[in-house]
């Protein structure tokens, strides 16, 4: 039985017990998840050093996901179930069907699974706070949290740009070895020269991994501090007493705008102007906007659809964007992604596998590959289809509309009209936050302390734990201070503030990629449910109260209990065990194989285990003093194992290409089958990646030993010229810098002798 009701009906203990509890863990998922770097290349699993990220990844997005499950389980199972819809439903049911679809046909299905599961919880977040935020004093205290992240992100910042970046280059300097080896960074290579670039230019990037991800999170957290600031202006403006709460929030509102321009970030400042002007617009004319809400909504989105008709057909005209570099290096990235997209299109390569195909369309003379294609539209496409897409624009579009177009009421009912006094109630949800980032970033933030004293250790501890906790409190109080209850949140201000908060993230990502950051991507789908919250005081949007049969309840506990038992068994637990065994074997000295196969063996979707223990076999070989054939055999075994698990990963079909070479060195009967194999293993690996000269210069030599000198011939050829348009770009790109051969010089000019000597041979 369902009925549509105006106002949702009291809740029960239980259920105020329950979602009490749910809320503070949304909070405290949001608060670890700003504070602990997750990132794009960290779920992809490209490095051995970034297992853990996996983990606490998965952990964070099943802890959000399981949230949604139980508050709709606990409803579900008691005498009625009262719920307002958020219209985020439609497309997040089409959005986890797109990405199931992807996840099944993707290369690497293990890297697919994870990153699937990272973008799906913050939207289950955000369908359940809709549910959560059912009162002022929840509102404030989410956007009072976002702010004193913001704070603490901005004091990161500031730090870093005064001192730790200092004290990084200081270390690299003493030995960039060390300092490189975890990174998986050759000295000598072209990667060294763009990790020293980074280094240098002393960028600023908070708790991220980059600066435009934490700009936009300083965009999200600039808003919510100015909705607080502004209701504690409002409540002077009417009291004229106690100015010290309205100047701490500008405090705090100031200190975020600082953090914001330290960073540099080009994208986000210019997003964050953009959303000033649309917000100060609609504060500048108001009624006129009200009554021309639904054409200037059409116009923002005509606007942008033109904007984007330019920047293409300008892309298609000058080979790139206008503007600098930056610019330069993302038409590539579109256009190669705009190349896998009509491969792919209907699922996608899957998510997490952008960077295993991209390199297939990637130009020849673009210095680097990438994990996604800085555009958030072009990325949907790639990663699930454009049903994908299509469930993304639904969850926005489809609330946004409603948000426009609903009709203002008069009364609220009686749930949001409950307002209960700020700092008292606020204080146990900020106690836990306090005390899950003491206990828990710890084990997720360390920093090797070595037999360093004690007063080192805890000086550590203290500057990297307690005072970023310290911080966020500051800024939480701060923010906080005296918010007084107020009827200014029932005006339409705060949802024009935080629509616009949304709308730049979104203008930002066109050219970005950092809404795919799990940090930056949890805090928008909080702001989203906490727009759409405030949408519910101040619209006409009816609940629906449902009676659901035993039978139903006893569905629903059984589904509930399926996707639980499918999380633990294809994604935690193997991740988990796979994990473990392999930083077991990184760290253990020696050859440690058999955790690495055990590793493997725990997770049957990750070709990371099979990769290393390839890569250890080879080493054993180089230094055994006896010649062992049967160790270059178990290598090759590791990575055809590795290449059925992702097809796609040019990388292993590389190595294997190495191990056949090496295998015809050692047993000169099979000498001319290794090569053959080497030299057909060097050609699946340039359909991979065809526009890396190192692979093609690889080939040529194969075929030049198996005498195919017209095909060796060829290959030098194109090893030359892509090296020719790399120098060329990277001298259009830094004409200052001394130009860096990616290929090395060594081979680069070997590769024009042998051009020159097999054109002589032909003659």
């Amino acid at each position: 039985m369902v009925e549509a009701k105006k106002y949702i009906p009291a809740k029960t203990r239980g259920l105020v017990i329950l979602e009490s509890v749910l809320f503070a863990v949304c909070l405290g998922m949001i608060a670890l998840r700003a504070t602990v770097t997750e990132g794009l290349s960290l779920l992809a699993g490209a490095r051995p050093m970034n297992i853990e990220g996996h983990v606490f990844s998965l952990l964070l997005s099943g802890i959000l996901i399981f949230s949604f499950v139980i508050w709709l389980i606990f409803n579900i199972c008691s005498r009625q179930f009262c719920y307002r819809p958020s219209f985020l439903e439609i497309g997040l049911i089409l959005f986890i069907v797109a990405a199931v679809a992807a996840s099944l046909t993707a290369s690497n299905k293990r890297a697919a699974i994870t990153e699937s599961i990272v973008v799906i919880a913050p939207m289950c977040m955000a369908v359940l706070l809709v549910q959560l935020l059912d009162c002022r004093f929840k509102i404030k205290l989410l956007l009072a949290v976002i702010a004193a992240l913001g704070i603490l992100q901005s004091y990161q910042c500031t730090d870093q740009l005064f001192h730790s970046n200092q004290l990084a280059i200081e270390e690299y300097e003493s030995s960039p070895e060390r300092f490189l080896a975890p990174l998986g960074i050759e000295t000598g290579t072209f990667q060294q020269w763009l990790f020293e670039h980074r280094l240098y230019t002393r960028a600023v990037n908070g708790f991220f991994t980059n600066k435009n991800s934490v700009g936009c999170f300083f965009i999200m957290a600039a808003y919510a501090a100015f909705v607080l600031f502004a209701a504690k202006f409002k409540a002077f403006k009417q009291t004229h007493i106690d100015v010290l709460p309205m100047f701490c929030s500008a405090a705090a509102f100031g200190f975020i705008l600082w953090g914001l321009l330290i960073t540099k970030s080009k994208g986000a400042i210019l997003a964050a102007f953009f959303s000033a002007f649309c917000f100060t617009s609609f504060l500048l004319f108001p009624q006129w906007l009200k009554k021309h809400r639904k054409a200037v909504f059409l116009f923002i989105l005509l606007f942008i659809i033109l904007v984007c008709v330019f920047i293409v057909n300008y892309g298609l005209s000058h080979g790139r964007l206008p503007g600098g570099n930056s610019m330069l290096v993302r038409w590539q990235y579109w256009s190669g992604t705009a190349e896998l997209v009509a491969d792919h299109p209907l699922t996608g390569v899957g998510p997490g596998n952008f960077p295993f195909h991209f390199t297939r369309y990637k130009l020849p003379g673009a210095l680097e590959s990438v994990a996604d294609p800085h555009n958030i539209v072009l990325s949907f496409l790639a990663k699930y289809g454009p049903l994908g897409l299509l469930a993304f624009v639904l969850m926005l579009l489809v609330p946004f509309a409603k948000v426009i177009t609903g009709t203002e009421v008069s009364a609220v009912n009686q749930t949001m009209q409950t307002e209960i006094p700020f700092m008292r109630v606020a204080l146990p949800f900020i106690l836990i936050i306090v005390l899950l980032l003491l206990c828990i970033r710890p084990f997720l933030v360390q920093v090797a302390a070595g037999q360093a004293e004690v007063v080192v250790k805890l000086y550590i501890f203290f500057s990297l734990y307690v005072v970023p906790v310290m911080v966020f409190f500051i800024g939480f109080w701060l923010v906080s201070y005296h918010l007084q209850r107020t009827e200014w949140f029932r005006s339409s201000v705060p949802m024009a503030a935080l629509f616009c908060a949304v709308l730049a993230v979104l203008v930002q990502n066109l050219i970005d990629f950092a809404i795919f950051e799990p940090g930056v991507s949890t805090c928008f789908w909080a702001l989203v449910a906490c727009l759409l919250a405030l949408n519910t005081q101040r619209k006409e949007v009816p609940a629906f109260v449902f009676r659901f049969p035993k039978l139903v309840k006893l569905c629903s506990v059984v589904f509930a209990c399926v996707v639980i038992a499918a999380f633990f068994t294809y994604a935690l637990v193997p991740v988990i065990n796979a994990s473990v065994r392999t930083r077991q074997a990184l760290e253990t000295p020696g050859f440690p194989h058999h955790l690495l196969e055990q590793a493997a063996h725990d997770d049957k979707y990750d070709p990371l285990p099979l990769s290393i223990n390839g890569k250890l076999y080879l080493e054993r070989y180089r230094r055994e003093e006896t010649v062992q054939p049967q160790l270059l055999q178990n290598a090759v075994d590791m990575f055809k194992a590795a290449i059925e698990r992702n097809p796609a990963d040019y990388k292993n079909h590389e190595r294997l290409t190495e191990a056949y070479l090496i295998l015809s060195e050692s047993d000169r009967r099979k000498r001319r089958e290794y090569l053959q194999k080497a030299f057909e293993t060097a050609d699946q690996t340039i359909d991979l990646y065809p526009g890396c000269a190192r692979i093609h210069f690889l080939k040529a030599s194969i075929a030049e030993i198996l005498g195919k000198n017209d095909i060796a011939l060829a290959h030098y050829k194109r090893t030359v010229e892509i090296e020719k348009a790399f120098l060329k770009q990277f001298a259009l790109m830094y004409p200052e810098e001394e130009i860096i051969s990616r290929l090395g010089n060594e081979k680069y000019e070997l590769a024009k002798q042998k051009i020159n000597r097999l054109n002589t041979l032909e003659k």
